[in-house]
């Protein structure tokens, strides 16, 4: 914790000990190592107090200045689902991701598995569906980032990276969850690291049509990062983003700790037991998201007099509707509804 509370100082400044209870979100657009950099575990606070900066605002990430703030689509629903279900890690159990999605099943009723090759390129496949949850190990391209392959259950056939879910029309999911990518940086930070490998990565995902993606820095490749990729992508439709991301961080690290089926810890039977406190487990994703900037629909607060009716289609004002001599539909100031200014 003092190795973060000093690198949260140098970064922040005189702005480290700011009130951050007061701050809704935080919005970081990294740039070289420190996209390998977890914000998320700055601690805040003294003491009894003290907290993780992730346990008071939500923590973005965004590739560029503008995809952070700038005025996007809205948002569609999350109606498909697709988890391909491989092994997270060599050293780890094949069958464990598909244990998980018999429990994921009960949260996301329309989840597709997908667990054998698949004789369809992604690039077709993935426009089907609004969320993909790849429990896959994934290695970066690290000469060129943009022909990793993402669904990982496609190999050797065209069509299947991101830099093939770019072309035009971009229809790729919205959402996206890799928690077995493999960046540069989770290798112990060894040898010369520029970022560009999550840089390209996000971007490439965004320039498919993706709104929000939820990229390891490093992978654990163990049951505590299924759990947690699980959740988010089960909360993230009725709860949004940062309260889905938040909570999920929050009840995995209450979680204790499966041994067994935590590939890359080194544990004996006789060790005590431990929940999955330590950033290790849990803060290796990195959300990187668009936001929807448009200002909410005013919603009617009570039905129209006079005969009109408040519709539900997102707090449009009622239209009285009469009809012509000619028996066209026109509003009640005379104008045919074709005319309307929408």
């Amino acid at each position: 914790k003092e190795s973060a509370r000093d690198l949260k100082n140098k970064l922040f400044g005189d702005k480290s000990d700011a009130n951050w209870s007061d701050v809704r979100e935080l919005v970081v657009i990294p740039d070289g190592v420190l996209w390998y950099l977890p914000f998320e575990i700055f601690p805040i606070g003294e003491g009894d107090e003290e907290k993780y900066l992730s346990d008071i605002v939500n923590v973005r990430y965004s590739p560029t200045l503008f995809l952070a703030f700038g005025a996007q689509r809205p948002a569609r629903p999350i109606e498909r689902s697709a988890v391909v279900t491989a092994r997270m890690n060599q050293r780890g159990e094949a069958d464990l991701s598909k244990i998980e999605f018999e429990g994921l099943a009960k949260q996301l009723p329309n989840a597709i598995q997908y667990d054998v090759p698949i004789r369809v390129p992604s690039n077709y496949l993935a426009s089907l569906f609004d969320q993909l949850l790849i429990w896959s190990e994934i290695k970066s391209a690290k000469n060129f980032p943009l022909a990793m392959n993402p669904m990982q259950i496609d190999q050797g056939k065209a069509g299947v990276t991101i830099e093939s879910w770019m072309a035009l029309p971009w229809a790729g999911p919205e959402h996206v969850v890799l928690p077995g990518f493999h960046s540069d940086g989770g290798a112990g930070l060894r040898g010369k690291l520029n970022g560009n490998d999550l840089f390209l990565t996000s971007i490439g995902l965004m320039a498919a049509g993706t709104r929000t993606a939820l990229i390891s820095r490093w992978a654990t490749g163990g049951k505590t990062s299924l759990t947690l990729t699980g959740k988010f992508a089960a909360k993230q439709e009725s709860l949004g983003l940062e309260k889905a991301i938040m909570e999920s961080r929050q009840e995995t690290r209450a979680a204790v700790l499966d041994y067994k089926n935590e590939p890359r810890l080194r544990m004996k039977k006789t060790d005590p037991v431990l929940n999955a406190q330590h950033p290790f487990f849990w803060a290796g994703p990195m959300l990187l998201g668009i936001p929807d900037n448009r200002s909410p629909v005013k919603e009617l607060e009570a039905p129209l007099e006079g005969g009109g009716k408040a519709v539900g289609d997102g707090g449009k004002p009622a239209v009285e509707e009469k009809a012509d001599a000619k028996g066209e539909a026109v509003k009640a100031g005379g104008n045919k509804l074709g005319d309307e200014k929408r």
